[in-house]
């Protein structure tokens, strides 16, 4: 994740997530799939983790970071792909999951992060309207957030990351960068305020 450039760490400056959350640390997996050799090495490491998991029907992409890895992982495994949208499209049939799920379909469903878990909790919401089958989910990177644990345990939700925040701060070589975002892990929500003091 560091040596392909999608790690950003600007611990005076920051970023901001969509959740409002501001980080010292942002991982921007979106400029990934510009890169084969990069894509090739997640798309591998996904098959890796599908050995964990039985009886996959589909797999279904999280609007809209998880669309091209999810079609890309399906492809690999010759299974159907569908994915969630973050919103009911206002035209045509107005669907909100696009493509085929049975009833009964067991989901591996692909997010490319997750921070809150918000998005994640949705499209399993709007999947168990459809299927009564397993669902899965796995992603390119999480942050490990006790929101996102606590949401993903009351929807019986076994995430399996690539890498999590936790391993991602022992490959960070400037020491006061990773004791900032160690600080900053422990209390994403007051570690900004902590910080201007």
């Amino acid at each position: 994740m560091i040596s392909s450039g999608a790690l950003k760490i600007d611990t005076t400056k920051c970023f901001t997530f969509s959740s409002g959350i501001i980080s010292p640390i942002y991982c921007d997996t979106r400029m990934l799939i510009s890169f084969p050799e990069y894509r090739k090495k997640i798309i591998s490491e996904f098959l890796e983790l599908t050995n964990k998991i039985h009886n996959i029907d589909c797999v279904a992409g999280v609007a809209t970071g998880g669309i091209a890895w999810g079609s890309w992982l399906s492809d690999r495994l010759d299974l159907p792909f569908c994915y969630v949208r973050s919103e009911i499209k206002s035209h045509g049939t107005k669907n909100i999951i696009e493509g085929l799920v049975s009833n009964d379909s067991n989901l591996l469903l692909i997010e490319d992060v997750v921070t809150t878990g918000n998005s994640l909790g949705r499209a399993v919401s709007q999947i168990r309207k459809i299927t009564n089958g397993n669902i899965t989910a796995m992603c390119l990177f999480s942050y490990g957030f006790k929101e996102s644990i606590d949401l993903l345990d009351g929807l019986k939700i076994k995430l399996y990351p690539i890498m999590d925040l936790h391993g991602l701060i022992g490959q960070i070589s400037d020491k006061t960068q990773r004791e900032d975002i160690v600080n900053w892990s422990n209390n994403p929500l007051g570690w900004n305020n902590e910080r201007k003091r």
